[in-house]
């Protein structure tokens, strides 16, 4: 279980509520943490605008940034090899492992509170504050725009053959 925090920070815990992990260094509130499928990393959204992925001992392996835009959702790829993260300006980052920018999906007006990607990893689903939720392939190309909701998205999920397309908003549809 992984939790995070105004202070800065995120931290996993057992199933018996004992902290096993601090991950300290992001400069501003941490909005969003994701495990690795593969349980080796841990990835971390901040509104200081960076991603940092992070080994499963907690040790700071790489600051993922392209510019200063707070963050707001990560996820993996199931692979594990990608990273993808919402900004508060709308775009979404895809980074591989490694650190290094592969993407930006560009189509949201507002913050990105959601982005998940699907099981065999060729589509990215994601849900705004400009209450739309959209599908992308990895390639860049924006799919389709659903706009049923009036409030914002908070969440997004995929079925397992990316043939349905849940959203979670405040507005009761």
């Amino acid at each position: 279980l992984a939790t995070t925090s105004r202070d800065n920070t995120a931290r996993v815990w057992d199933k018996q509520g004992n902290s096993l992990l601090v991950l300290k260094g992001h400069k501003k509130s941490v909005d969003d943490v994701a495990f690795s499928p593969d349980g080796q990393y841990i990835a971390t959204a901040s509104r200081d605008g960076t991603a940092k992925l992070w080994d499963s001992q907690g040790n700071l392996r790489k600051t993922l940034q392209e510019k200063a835009t707070p963050l707001f959702s990560i996820s993996f790829s199931l692979d594990s090899q990608r990273i993808a993260a919402g900004a508060r300006d709308g775009t979404i980052y895809i980074w591989d492992k490694q650190g290094n920018l592969t993407l930006n999906l560009n189509g949201h007006q507002e913050l990105v509170n959601s982005v998940v990607f699907s099981q065999d990893g060729n589509l990215i689903a994601s849900g705004s504050s400009d209450g739309t939720a959209r599908l992308w392939s990895t390639e860049g190309e924006e799919i389709t725009v659903l706009k049923g909701h009036q409030d914002p998205i908070y969440d997004v999920a995929l079925n397992y053959q990316s043939t349905e397309l849940a959203t979670a908003s405040s507005d009761g549809k």
